[in-house]
């Protein structure tokens, strides 16, 4: 199994120790694919000196590796792209008068991050580790009744992802590992209409972890289905079942202008129906106030990841377009203090409406 590394949040290399070093060089190779592919060239060459009479140097590499995130995402889950990147990190420490040994550290990197107060001191190490058989945090997944539940695992982790009714198991898929990047996170797919829950078997079978299924069931509003880039660097279905407005945006620059024609028999004549005021650089954009519906309050991890994804977009009438969460801010709802929690964001779309691509 590769080590995990989420490039949103820092990642710490360290040389080994070498007699006398005063230089470590750090070879970065960021690439996709298989792992034998490993590029001729690297990605990066930087060279760090040391410091005083210590003989390590540190380096931080996800913040170089996010660069070569190309994440799309056009409605397909099997065919989205650019979620995962391999990293190899080559340190080669110097010292006035030889050259020590080459460390390697191999990284499969998602775009997810952690948060402040989680573990960053795992078993002596500067870096938190990860075991993530299921790439969603919280611990209810809500789908529309019509749609189909999709599932993010890991597939160097996970083995079968079981899909249950009433404890029951209803349908099994075993998952392969290619050993591609474009393999490494895969979506398990169901009819949302005949389960309540999924269990992922990992471990060689000893060990599980499981996710309900609650299923959404509107026959007033039309359904709007977000899809994000979650805290674990997978795409993340939230559904907005209640009312929805949509409104339009539009900035422009205007000038006066001279209409008058003094060959015609009247001063003005004809040029009474042409703009003496004009209108230019017409810009505009067209945004949405989505509500969530009632939801549980185990959703609350969902939409806060929500507001912190850089990439979303919404699927609605067939279309699946790019969107920003212009929310700013989020309150946490519980049942206790809110007895029913809706959630009320707003969206943009990440394009202006008049196509000025040029």
């Amino acid at each position: 199994m590769s080590t995990l590394t989420l490039t949103r949040s820092p990642r710490y290399i360290r040389s080994t120790t070498f007699s006398n070093a005063i230089k470590v060089k750090l070879e970065l190779y960021i690439f996709t694919g298989l792992v034998g592919s490993k590029p001729a060239t690297a990605t990066y060459t930087i060279e760090k000196d040391t410091i005083n009479s210590e003989e390590e140097v540190t380096f931080e590499i996800n913040e170089l590796v996010r660069d070569y995130y190309e994440i799309a995402f056009s409605g397909g889950y099997s065919t989205s792209t650019g979620q995962t990147l391999w990293v190899i990190a080559d340190l080669t420490p110097f010292s006035s008068s030889a050259v020590g040994s080459t460390s390697s550290d191999t990284f499969l990197a998602f775009d997810g991050y952690n948060y402040f107060q989680e573990p960053a001191s795992v078993g002596g190490s500067i870096n938190a580790t990860y075991t993530l058989p299921i790439l969603l945090s919280a611990a209810k997944v809500q789908v529309l009744d019509t749609d189909f539940a999709q599932i993010p695992v890991n597939a160097e982790i996970a083995e079968d992802v079981n899909f249950k009714l009433n404890g029951v198991t209803v349908s099994t898929h075993s998952i392969t590992d290619t050993g591609n990047t474009n393999q490494k996170i895969q979506y398990v797919t169901t009819s949302a209409s005949n389960v309540d829950e999924v269990e992922v078997v990992y471990n060689s079978g000893a060990s599980t972890e499981t996710r309900t299924i609650e299923l959404i069931d509107e026959c007033k509003f039309p359904v709007s289905k977000i899809v994000l880039v979650n805290k674990l660097g997978a795409l993340q279905n939230l559904y907005f079942f209640k009312k929805s407005v949509e409104t339009l945006d539009v900035k422009k620059e205007n000038f006066e202008r001279n209409i008058l024609d003094a060959t015609l028999p009247y001063i003005f004549g004809k040029k009474f129906t042409e703009h003496q005021i004009k209108d230019y650089n017409i810009i505009a954009n067209e945004s949405l106030v989505l509500n969530s519906g009632f939801v549980s309050e185990s959703m609350n991890e969902s939409f806060k990841q929500l507001l912190l994804s850089q990439y979303v977009w919404i699927v609605a009438s067939g279309d699946t377009l790019p969107v920003n969460v212009t929310s700013s801010n989020l309150t946490y709802k519980t049942g206790l203090n809110d007895r029913l929690i809706n959630y009320t964001l707003n969206f943009k779309y990440a394009f202006d409406t008049i196509n000025n691509v040029h």
